[in-house]
């Protein structure tokens, strides 16, 4: 799955704007950069990229569904296979960010599951 141009310009701007925030950082003036994991939702190329494949037939749940994983929109940065990636177990915690930087969802999990069902079913339609 070749991200689009567009999506690697973006991620090219990201990587060029983390690099600004710390390079800011200094005595008096603390920065923190943020990598979620996978930030995910309608348009989001992980996720269309997983709708092809289980509309053609080449996906499968690992153990079932019962796997516990996150995954990262930098699949293109990793030269590994995508069933390897997303067969990594891990669990994503935000109680740090939430603790030091009063972090809190702009979306709920739920919303946001709901906004890709919906996406997702405008583009099979």
């Amino acid at each position: 799955m070749k991200p689009s141009t567009a999506h690697e310009a973006k991620e090219r701007l990201k990587a060029a704007a983390e690099k600004i925030v710390l390079d800011a950082n200094a005595p008096g003036f603390a920065t923190v950069s943020i990598r979620p994991r996978f930030v995910w939702g309608p348009g989001s190329v992980l996720i269309e990229g997983l709708v092809a494949a289980a509309r053609a037939g080449q996906f499968a749940w690992i153990d079932g569904g019962r796997h516990t994983t996150d995954v990262t929109t930098a699949a293109h940065e990793v030269p590994v296979p995508a069933r390897w990636f997303l067969g990594q177990s891990r669990i994503l915690r935000t109680d740090k960010a939430v603790a030091e930087l009063d972090y809190r969802p702009m979306v709920s999990h739920a919303t946001g599951l709901d906004a890709v069902r919906n996406s997702v079913a405008a583009d099979g339609a």
